[in-house]
């Protein structure tokens, strides 16, 4: 299992949101578990999802994978 943090920084008002990642392998296919955590206020106008979507297109475009696909719940 890997597992990675970090954060973003909106461009407008600099708002940070943590980031965490874990990518584990399950029954030979690799699950992405995703979390993204606005530091203050309580709407964040999606950037939480605009955040795990940026991540995960990329994780897509370079890994040698199945199609990762964001789920919600």
């Amino acid at each position: 299992m890997v597992w990675l943090q970090g954060t973003h920084s909106t461009k407008v008002f600099k708002f940070v949101d943590d980031l965490a990642f874990t990518f584990a392998t399950v029954e030979g296919k690799t699950v992405v578990h995703t979390l993204s955590i606005s530091r203050i206020g309580q709407g964040d106008m999606f950037q939480n999802r605009k955040n795990i979507s940026i991540i995960m297109d990329t994780v897509n475009a370079r890994l040698p994978y199945e199609r990762v696909v964001v789920l919600q719940k």
